[in-house]
């Protein structure tokens, strides 16, 4: 529950719920799930980190977690890689406990970073896009996995962001976002 606390504390008061990231805390927990934490510098060169995200309301509506994992593995498949890590999008009650689910029920570790440092409105506005480095190929999918949308490539990463905004308010103003990195 720390996790929980400190994501909720840092995050400046937004990246959602975090009495759904207990829950989330509670399930893992509850069904032996283990997560390990790598720091930045134990990441591989060449590994493929993945961006999860839930965008919109969805900490109002529910929380999916196998459908949340079928984000993931929808990403690699279309994009031919094994994910190494998860790294949060951002800070947050709910946002960085979503990411942490998705690597434990994964089998991979998460990145113990996140993209902002805080929570965020958009996800383009993250350290990584100032880089250059492109929010595409990402999956989106609603809260049930039964809706995919595949971005294969955008403009730049604000389209990415509209892209997962206008499909998050299409399905109940929720999505799971899925994103190379």
């Amino acid at each position: 529950m720390d996790l929980v606390d400190g994501a909720a504390i840092f995050s400046a008061g937004g990246g959602g719920d975090p009495e759904v990231g207990c829950r989330i805390v509670d399930e893992l927990a509850s069904r032996g799930y283990t997560v390990r934490l790598v720091a930045p510098s134990e990441v591989p060169d060449n590994a493929k980190i993945v961006n999860f995200a839930c965008v919109g309301a969805t900490t109002t509506v529910g929380y999916d977690a196998d459908a949340a994992a079928t984000a993931l593995r929808i990403l690699e498949e279309y994009a031919g890689f094994s994910a190494y890590a998860i790294i949060p999008v951002e800070l947050g009650g709910f946002n960085t406990l979503a990411a942490v689910d998705v690597a434990a029920r994964c089998g991979i570790p998460v990145v113990d970073a996140d993209g902002a440092g805080r929570s965020v409105p958009e996800v383009h506005l993250k350290v990584y896009t100032i880089d250059g480095i492109p929010l595409t190929p990402m999956v989106v999918a609603d809260l049930h996995a039964k809706n995919i949308v595949i971005a294969k490539e955008t403009v730049d990463s604000k389209a990415a962001e509209r892209i997962a905004r206008v499909l998050a308010a299409e399905w109940n103003h929720s999505a799971y976002t899925a994103r190379r990195i």
